[in-house]
């Protein structure tokens, strides 16, 4: 059998099982263009190893997805008797990557927040008023909550009597206390004509009077990082507008450093604060600090463990 008829009969076996296989096809499709209508017990390790490293691969996770697409192809004719073996060069190890969140420096998120009154000027194409947009980034970096937890803040959530939130995630609630600055944000922005005119239960709303879309959301934050010239080089992904939460608790941490304040009694209330298992879980953070921490880093990782061991659940402290 030839390796056009082949693929054919493989992709429509797939769609008859209820599978699109649209990528699956493209991949095979330029598989037979790259080896040639050869018959399937003439293809050799040569001609499937020079199709999967074609080119510039982007990644050996792309090599390795090439490889177990062409794999699974083979292996379906083995069984069926039509190859003996599978003619494949040695798979390559996956390499673990490690992804690290975007640290805002102050100076970047001055400029973000600039971006955001600038955004005025161009009203008719502003998916979120820019003093809601405003409010709600220095709610993310003046908390460290999660955006779809500040989406979900109702108005009643607010409590600034008693200087606390109340944060909703899938199946439970947590409180926060919060500091002056918060407070201030909060009260000025609730008491701001923009919000006053709205009924609508939820905190922050779009220019239409509905609960923020997180896809505007993000459309409008990178609108804005563009507009600041807030980039990065060392990766794929742009600065996030998630990663205010972890600007948040670097910036927190870094500051304990210089002020001498002992952090490692301070893991437990930033964790509960963060909403997140306990000090261990902090490594994460920690790792991002500034380097002339890594001493203190370094001391703190290995008492992680016996920490988390004797962590209590109280209530959180404040982080101002």
């Amino acid at each position: 059998m030839k390796l056009t008829k082949a693929i054919d009969i493989y992709v429509q076996t797939k769609r008859e099982q209820g599978l699109h296989y649209e990528y699956t096809a493209a991949i095979l499709d330029r598989f037979v263009r790259h080896v040639g209508n050869r018959p399937l017990h003439r293809i050799t390790e040569a001609h499937t190893s020079s199709f999967i490293s074609h080119r510039i691969t982007s990644s050996v996770h792309t090599w390795i997805s090439k490889y177990k697409l062409i794999r699974t192809f083979l292996e379906y004719w083995r069984l069926r008797g039509q190859i003996k073996t599978l003619p494949l060069p040695p798979r390559r190890r996956a390499i673990r990557r490690v992804f690290l969140p975007y640290i805002y420096t102050r100076a970047e998120l001055r400029r973000i927040l600039r971006a955001t009154v600038h955004s005025r000027t161009n009203r008719s194409s502003t998916l979120i008023d820019s003093l809601t947009l405003r409010a709600f980034l220095l709610l993310l970096y003046g908390t460290g909550m999660l955006v779809n937890e500040a989406l979900a803040l109702l108005h009643s959530d607010v409590n600034l009597k008693k200087n606390l939130l109340t944060l909703h995630r899938v199946g439970k609630s947590r409180c926060i206390p919060i500091g002056r600055d918060v407070h201030n944000l909060l009260s000025g922005f609730l008491r701001s004509p923009v919000r006053r005119r709205q009924r609508n239960p939820s905190l922050f709303l779009d220019v239409s009077g509905e609960p923020i879309d997180y896809k505007a959301l993000w459309y409008e934050f990178r609108k804005m990082c563009r507009a600041a010239g807030v980039t990065r080089h060392d990766g794929r992904y742009q600065p996030r507008i998630c990663d205010l939460r972890f600007t948040f608790a670097v910036h927190r941490l870094a500051s304990w450093y210089k002020r001498g304040v002992d952090v490692e009694r301070m893991l437990i209330p930033l964790s509960e604060y963060l909403g997140i298992a306990g000090s261990d879980s902090m490594g994460r953070y920690l790792a991002m600090t500034p380097e002339r921490f890594r001493k203190q880093l370094r001391r703190l990782t290995l008492r992680a463990a016996s920490t988390s061991a004797m962590q209590t659940r109280g209530a959180p402290t404040q982080i101002k």
